[in-house]
């Protein structure tokens, strides 16, 4: 058994997975760790309720670590239109012709993009070392700059470096002492995996009214991904209807341009921010939700996660090729500066909107359908959304 990694990442989720591929393909020893068991899944079945919207960079990224090309594109849905709007008035139409682009992204199971990763990386396996036995504890020697990890069986490793990819509910975040902000939204979301009557046309809308937005992702086939945002104790009032009668409520409540629905599958997804004020430390660093989660309303979790993943693996390769410690905090930080404004624009002008289109005053109700009206009339500003959201700045 190896003793000694370059780094070890704990959370091999698709963010994980993705690092230690292309941390793998420049030399790097990886220590791949799972924290838990991974739920097995029949690729004959409904679809699942994971679902990523993938946009231009992410999937850029997949295609140059040599995953994308091993996805079943059937199982892929391209959208090349968003729109959104409030009670049907001032919609914001956006399309990927407006930046030369023949899609704005993919819509994907998780799983699925999953098993392509697991391909990708068992062709690294000399530098992949992967271990679902868990951690016990793990301490970082200061003179020697090195971590020792505890495994679960009572065996230990070091490395330089440890990464946290093991989201929201974060171990490596909570035993590092980073400080963050954390809490449970009023709200959850309510996800229907249904199938349409409609025709599909390559379209990923979102209606919004004062209880929340109610949204519609075209998934492969005839099945979509609904999303119903609301209190909490509603939504668990609508779970516990037969699904005869919640077709009736989606039909009823969701714009008419749905059309006739067959519900399959529901489950509540309580929603929760998180800001890490710190990313890394001294041989240490933390990326995607494990040190910030975003509300789900414009999808852009996972873009984020793999943007980290690129920016983080970007810094420590161009350290490591100019012969510096690429371990040290002063590198780190070069991740962290690259990540975080972003990350910290997007999340809270993401909640700025989510509570401008949650007030019934008045002047509020005017000043946020005047702004709609100016994004829909100003093709310079929707270019700059749509590149921003597509992860070209």
């Amino acid at each position: 058994m190896k003793k000694f990694f370059d780094i070890v990442i704990i959370g091999s989720g698709i963010l994980g997975k993705s690092l230690s591929i292309k941390l793998a393909k420049h030399g790097f020893l990886i220590k791949l760790i799972e924290l838990e068991n991974k739920k097995s899944f029949s690729y004959d079945e409904i679809p699942d309720f994971k679902i990523l919207a993938l946009n231009y960079s992410t999937i850029k990224f997949l295609y140059d670590i040599d995953v994308w090309n091993k996805i079943d594109l059937k199982f892929c849905t391209k959208y090349k239109y968003i729109e959104t709007w409030e009670n049907s008035f001032f919609p914001v139409k956006f399309c990927s012709d407006s930046i030369d682009l023949s899609g704005l992204g993919y819509i994907i199971e998780n799983h699925r993009l999953n098993k392509a990763l697991i391909e990708t990386e068992n062709k690294y396996k000399k530098f992949i070392i992967k271990n679902s036995i868990g951690i016990r504890n793990m301490y970082y020697d200061d003179i020697k700059k090195v971590w020792k990890i505890i495994l679960n069986n009572g065996k230990y490793i070091f490395s330089n470096l440890i990464i946290g990819a093991d989201g929201k509910n974060s171990w490596v975040r909570k035993k590092s002492g980073i400080p963050f902000i954390k809490f449970n939204y009023s709200q959850s979301c309510m996800l229907f995996i249904v199938k349409i009557r409609t025709k599909k046309n390559y379209t990923v809308w979102q209606s919004i009214d004062l209880n929340g937005p109610k949204a519609y992702l075209p998934l492969y086939d005839d099945w979509a991904l609904l999303i119903w945002y609301d209190l909490t104790e509603y939504l668990h009032e609508i779970n516990n209807m037969s699904f005869n009668l919640i077709e009736k409520l989606i039909m009823s409540k969701f714009p008419k341009r749905l059309g006739p629905v067959t519900l399959h599958k529901k489950e509540i997804v309580p929603l929760t921010f998180l800001y890490g004020y710190q990313y890394v430390k001294q041989g240490l660093a933390l990326l995607g939700d494990a040190v910030h989660t975003i509300h789900p309303l414009a999808g852009q979790g996972g873009n984020l996660g793999f943007r980290d993943v690129k920016q983080l693996s970007d810094v420590l390769i161009e350290s490591k090729c100019t012969k510096k410690n690429w371990y040290e905090l002063n590198t780190l930080k070069k991740y962290e500066n690259n990540c975080k404004t972003y990350n910290t624009i997007m999340q809270f002008n993401i909640d700025l909107f989510r509570l401008l289109f949650s007030n019934d005053i008045w002047i509020i109700k005017k000043i946020r359908n005047l702004a709609l009206h100016s994004v829909e009339c100003s093709n310079l500003i929707k270019k700059f959304i749509i590149k921003y959201a597509s992860g070209l700045f």
